[in-house]
This record gives structure tokens, sequence and C-alpha cells, in this order.
């Protein structure tokens, strides 16, 4: 019996995802067998990606600096392997993007994230504008690790003697205590949560911490049963979460700051907050311009490895205003974000989200009890609608306005000054 043009589509469909699948299983399988030589206590240690990668952030200046040329020159080896891995899977995804008549490259990601270009556009465009003025924040950073200009992984490097690192316990009595009387439904949940810190992980990063209570939080208000069902971790990382992880950084950031004994402490934490103001909206915007223009070229031809490192360095240095001394081309192979399989262009979600989360926090602060309630039907509403109508309906704005999204670019900068 001969098959329908449907069952045709739909098979063709099912095999491009399973290719997909299988190259981004090749990606990771390939990644967990790489290993970074270090010379550790007078002998040389083979360490696993992820045991490196932790290391980057190594509170000695002298681990951070010997490892990163390691580190760089572990990938530059696997460098043409990754750019196969990453031509095939693009290729495949391209092909089918031809059969289903798509010639926008965004067309897929932008309707599983239930977002307009019109957004997309607006939110890149007041990200531009705001470069300027995270510049400075970077020279100074350099001037503090006695440098002219940082090196692409000083960016993430604490400038301080002090890394602050936050427990469970301290962030739950913190917001019990603090927030109840801007968001009286976020305290209660704290107050209920701080007596099973054992469903939450050891003491974290704030941005680590944020995004454990943000995803029991969520759960919290969904949860109609037992309090054991409370805190059961979410799956997978929605708008809703994402959302809620930024609010809760930055409200985290600001009650332990001014609860903070030392300036140097209130520095660490305000710093840890501004870090992931650039890593939202500079690095991940060099990902996504990255992207954009690989896969422009992937329509005509692979793209060589030396091609790829070329596309980010110009990406990277637009990105970051040309304030950076030395960057890092082989940020696309090292990101898995790329080989996702069934999330292409990854990144604009997420920094989609931190900013509304950091506009919904800096409103929320102004707003109180009242707008927590449209905060909490924001996050909750499961209808099938676009994320400008969510918006438009619940909150009143207008996600597709130039002028939402600079309010939100500056709600994410406020304290840069004080870190100055």
């Amino acid at each position: 019996m001969q098959k329908t043009v449907t069952h045709l589509e739909s098979e063709a469909e099912s095999l491009a995802q399973e290719g997909t699948r299988a190259w981004a299983e090749l990606y990771d399988l390939v990644v967990r067998q790489m290993r970074v030589p270090l010379v550790q206590g007078g002998s040389e240690v083979q360490l696993t990606i992820e045991e490196a990668s932790g290391l980057l952030r190594h509170g000695h200046p002298s681990v951070r600096a010997e490892l990163t040329g390691i580190w760089e020159h572990v990938w530059t080896k696997e460098a043409e392997l990754y750019a196969y891995i990453l031509n095939q899977l693009s290729g495949l995804r391209l092909a089918l993007y031809r059969e289903r008549g798509w010639d926008f490259i965004l067309h897929e990601p932008l309707r599983q994230n239930r977002l307009s270009v019109l957004t997309l556009q607006a939110m890149w465009t007041a990200i531009e504008g705001s470069i300027a003025q995270l510049v400075p924040f970077l020279e100074r950073r350099a001037r503090l690790l006695c440098k002219k200009q940082l090196d692409w992984h000083d960016v993430w490097w604490p400038v301080g003697r002090m890394h602050r690192l936050i427990s469970p316990q301290e962030a739950l009595i913190t917001l019990m205590e603090e927030a109840e009387a801007s968001s009286p439904v976020l305290a209660a949940f704290a107050a209920r949560a701080v007596h099973l810190p054992e469903r939450f992980d050891t003491a974290c990063t704030l941005s680590e911490m944020a995004a454990e209570i943000g995803q029991a939080f969520l759960q919290f208000l969904r949860q109609e049963e037992s309090d054991s069902a409370m805190i059961k971790p979410m799956a997978g990382k929605t708008h809703a979460e994402g959302m809620m992880t930024a609010f809760l950084g930055q409200m985290l950031a600001d009650l332990l700051a001014n609860r903070a004994a030392s300036q140097e402490e209130r520095l660490a934490i305000l710093e840890d907050k501004l870090q992931q103001t650039v890593h939202h909206l500079m690095t991940l915007h060099a990902r996504f311009l990255f992207e954009l223009r690989f896969y422009k070229q992937r329509k005509r031809a692979p793209v060589c490895a030396e091609a790829l490192n070329e596309l980010m360095l110009q990406a990277q240095k637009f990105a970051f205003g040309r304030a950076l001394d030395r960057y890092y081309p082989y940020d696309w192979a090292s990101d898995r974000g790329f080989y996702r399989p069934l999330e292409p262009f990854c990144h604009f979600p997420q920094t989609f989200r931190y900013l509304v989360g950091v506009w919904l926090y800096q409103q929320g602060m102004a707003g109180g009890p009242s707008f927590e309630e449209r905060v909490i039907q924001f996050v909750r509403t499961e209808e099938p609608l676009t994320m400008e109508q969510r918006a438009a309906r619940i909150l009143t704005i207008d996600l597709t306005s130039s002028l939402f999204w600079k309010q939100a670019v500056d709600a994410a900068l406020a304290g840069l000054n004080v870190c100055l």
C-alpha cells in the first residue's frame, strides 16, 4: 500500500530527530572521554571536562591561569571532530526545515518558545544599547586583577578575597523573614520549606540556589496534596523556571547584601548578581549571534573549525564591546547548548527569561502583594497563548515594545554603580 504524503512527512521528521539525537549523543560521548592533564601535588592528574570546568572558577589565580591554557589546548585538539558533529547535526536540521518549507532559521525556536520575532528583535536592540554601560564594569574588574583588559576566562573569576556561597537554610530563612511585605506567598513557602532543607543541595552560589528554590516554589504553587510533593523538582527548563530563578536571584542578592557583615561581603554578593547580567546580556548574546551566522553559512556548505573560530571571535568581540584582551574561539565546541538535538537556538530563551524575571522583581518591589498575585498567575498559566498574549493579558505589558526591554535591561544593570 502506497504511503500518503502525511505519513512520509512524519517518517522524515522522525528520522531527522533520531539523527540529531545520535549526533548529540556522540558529542556527549566524546566529551566524557576527554581528559585535561593538570599537575597537582607534584603529580599529574587527568581531570574530566566537568572537573576542569569547575576549577576554571578556582579561588587561587595561579590555578586558574595554569588551567586556562591547558583547557583551550584540549579543545583545540578535538576541534575538527566537533566541527564535523556540529555540521552534521545542523545539516539534518536544515534538511528537515527545507522539507517543511521553513526558510527562516528561527521559525522553530520561536514557535517552541511561543515568541514573535518582534519581541526577539526588541530585546536584542535594548541589550546592544547596554553594552557601553557594561564595559566600565569589565574595565573595573580588569584593574582589580591588575590587568589592562580582561581575558575571556577572567570575566567569571572573583576579584575579591571572598567568594560568597549560600546554604538552603540561610536562603529560606532570609526569604521567610524579609520577603513577607512584598511577597507573602513566597515567604509562606519559605516558612514551610525551611523545615525540609535536606531536599535541597548543600551550600552553592547565589544563582544556583535561586534556581533550586525557584523550582521548588513553582512546585509548591502547583501542588494540592501532601507537603512532600511540595518541593519535588520539576523537569526541564521552562519559561516559568527561568523567570522565577532570575526573580529569586535578584531578591536574594538584595536581601543578603543588606544583611552583609562587611562591605567586602556585600560587594561579593552584588558582583555575583552582576556576573549573571554579563552572562545573559553578553555571553549568551555572543552565542546567539554565532549560531545565527553559522546557520547562514551552513546553508551553503559545511563550515570548518577555523571558520567556526572566526565566527565565534566576531560574535564575542561585538557582544563584549571589544572590551576583552583575549577571547575564547572554541566556545562553539565546549558549550553543549549548540548540540541540543531538540532545542535549536537555546540561548536566547535564557536571556528572555532572565530579563523578564528581573523586571518582575523590580515591579514586585514597588507593587507589593497585589503584584505578586499577577506574577504567580503569569508563571502558572498553562493556556495555549503566546508569551506576548500572556504578558498583555496578565501584566498589561507589550513584549514587542522597545520601552519594556529598556526597563528590563535597566533593572538588570541596577547595582552597577555600587560595584564600580
